[in-house]
């Protein structure tokens, strides 16, 4: 719309856009920290900011960027720095937005999306199986004693802390005798404490699971065969095999 503007003279004179049109040179580009237009050869309009001492323009989300890289972070305005602490946190519909949320710390408020089949959020716990590989990173050692039969003597299975897994013996003597697990480092002996015992009936056999954690000796893992449960008393005959599985 045309504007009264005062002439010199006084007098009151119509200008309208096509009065002003050519009348001045084409604005230039303008660059990234060019200097403020000082007279009307250029007509920009820049964005600008107050951080609480000075106004400084507003660079662009793009600037500075290469490949994905922020070269500068000189002059970007502080917008995803922020979050709000909500007591009761809202319920969003359809095509609503909201701030991003905090706790009281000022840590940003996330929540699991519950992607993973094998978690039951109901119930606040994750289903688990065991799969086995065929390789020896916590794979458990296996032991046997093999075509020798032991029965005179301890054994020495490990000689630091492990954990059992399972154990198994063979009696094939006419007796029945005890299976007798030691925590030493060395073979058990006469009158060793022991720590577990598996009765083996006479020409039978017997293995235990001690489950998936096995059972834990802090100084090795000593085995007997034993006339006894209590302690160990080794018996009189190599009559039996002994196996086990060991970490």
């Amino acid at each position: 719309m045309p504007n009264d503007v005062s002439s010199p003279t006084g007098l009151a004179t119509e200008v309208t856009a096509a009065d002003l049109d050519g009348k001045f040179p084409a604005a230039a580009v303008p660059a990234d920290g060019g200097s403020n237009a000082t007279t009307m050869s250029a007509i920009r309009a820049r964005l600008m900011v107050y951080n609480g001492a000075t106004w400084d323009m507003v660079r662009g989300s793009l600037a500075g960027v290469t490949a994905g890289v922020v070269a500068t972070w000189t002059g970007f305005t502080q917008v995803l720095g922020f979050a709000r602490y909500l007591a009761t946190r809202p319920t969003l519909a359809d095509g609503q937005g909201s701030h991003l949320q905090s706790n009281t710390r000022g840590d940003l408020a996330t929540q699991e999306q519950y992607l993973p089949d094998y978690e039951d959020n109901a119930n606040d716990m994750a289903w688990t199986g065991n799969h086995a590989l065929a390789v020896s990173t916590g794979a458990w050692t296996n032991y046997n004693s093999g075509t020798t039969k032991v029965g005179t003597a301890g054994i020495s299975v490990k000689a630091t802390a492990g954990r059992l897994r399972r154990i198994g013996c063979y009696n094939s003597d006419a007796g029945s005798v005890y299976l007798v697990i030691v925590n030493k480092a060395t073979a058990a002996v006469n009158n060793d404490a022991v720590i577990a015992q598996i009765a083996i009936p006479s020409l039978g056999s017997v293995s235990i699971d001690l489950g998936v954690e096995g059972l834990y000796l802090a100084t090795g893992i000593s085995l007997a065969v034993s006339t006894a449960g209590e302690k160990v008393t080794l018996a009189l005959a190599n009559d039996c095999n002994v196996w086990c599985q060991y970490l």
